[in-house]
């Protein structure tokens, strides 16, 4: 094998994102919501967007998990855009994080996620810290250029999810070791 030769086993970023997204896509259709809620909770916003934006467009994902990957993701941070242009002017990551923001924000408020059994609270997450981390008060240094809709500052009322799943920086145990050899 020559130095130009990739290995056997080897998958660029590209391969590797697209057989993550596979394989989760596969595992999340085989369980409830509820776990949706969890694996975004642990979803290392780092890695690929793809399984979000997976999640988002899926009309069974609840309005509370929309709701925390909306404040997760930096919703206020991207409000001191006023614009994409203005956003992808910073940088073209910039553009791409502030329209994954507004995308959820325009289903959430044509009302495509509904309230089931999961709760979240952007003003007091209790999973993100056990006095509450509130989310809203993020990023006041940055003056607003878009409006941030007060119905994105309210609580979803329900339940705070538990799963027995381990995950590594987002992803479950089992589905981290099939990617793992790829690393």
């Amino acid at each position: 094998m020559t130095d130009e030769e990739p290995e056997e086993d080897y998958l660029d970023e590209e391969e590797l994102d697209a057989l993550e997204l596979k394989l989760l896509i596969e595992w999340l259709e085989t369980v409830p919501p509820t776990e949706w809620h969890v694996l975004a909770q642990e979803w290392s916003y780092d890695n690929s967007k793809d399984i979000l934006r997976w999640l988002l467009a899926n009309p069974r994902t609840e309005k509370a998990t929309a709701l925390m990957i909306y404040w997760m993701a930096g919703a206020r941070f991207y409000k001191q855009y006023g614009s994409l242009e203005e956003a992808r002017a910073r940088a073209n990551s910039e553009g791409v994080w502030w329209e994954f923001i507004h995308d959820i924000e325009a289903r959430y408020l044509a009302g495509f996620y509904t309230a089931a059994t999961v709760g979240f609270d952007p003003r007091r997450d209790t999973y993100a810290s056990p006095s509450g981390h509130d989310w809203t008060q993020g990023y006041q240094e940055y003056p607003l250029k878009a409006p941030l809709p007060a119905v994105m500052e309210q609580a979803v009322p329900g339940i705070q999810p538990s799963s027995e799943v381990v995950y590594i920086e987002g992803i479950p145990e089992h589905i981290y070791e099939q990617l793992e050899k790829y690393f």
